[in-house]
């Protein structure tokens, strides 16, 4: 899709100009031209008249703009101390475990990072050896199993 295909895309869908742009329900913070190689090469996909995929592969010259989104746990990475807004998944005035247990996660990771990367810094002011990075392997069944319980598929513990 070329530049000129997003726009009218994006105003045909919203031509009163009200809506806030988003990918995979996460904010765009910026759009950038980058050239095809960049962070890994473009892919490409070309569908038939029926939608369906006749020829995939990757780009070999030119340019291709990304569209870069933020997303709660960066945010939350970068600042976990930010003000949390929950009105957004408040249900019968309570909030939906789901997000909040997310949110509640993502704060923790943060301030996890944060307190890593203050002993990091000084150890590297200091010369000395650096804090380890400890985090627990994962593994295919705990991904499969995050998978099913965030589908509620099965029961969270």
């Amino acid at each position: 899709m070329k530049t000129s295909e997003l726009i009218k895309l994006l105003q045909d869908a919203d031509p009163e100009d009200e809506c806030r742009v988003c990918i995979g329900n996460c904010p765009v913070r910026e759009i950038v031209k980058d050239i095809y190689y960049w962070d890994g090469r473009e892919e490409y996909i070309i569908r038939d008249e029926n939608d369906q995929v006749i020829k995939v592969g990757y780009t070999d010259s030119g340019h291709k703009i990304n569209i870069r989104c933020d997303n709660i746990a960066d945010a939350l990475m970068d600042n976990p101390n930010a003000e949390i807004d929950l009105s957004g998944i408040i249900y019968q005035g309570v909030a939906n475990p789901r997000y909040k247990n997310y949110i509640d996660k993502c704060i923790s990771e943060g301030l996890e990072y944060q307190a890593w990367y203050k002993a990091f810094k000084e150890a590297k002011i200091n010369g000395t050896e650096p804090p380890p990075i400890v985090s627990p392997p994962i593994t295919f069944k705990a991904k499969f199993t995050h998978w099913l319980k965030r589908y509620n598929l099965i029961e969270s513990e």
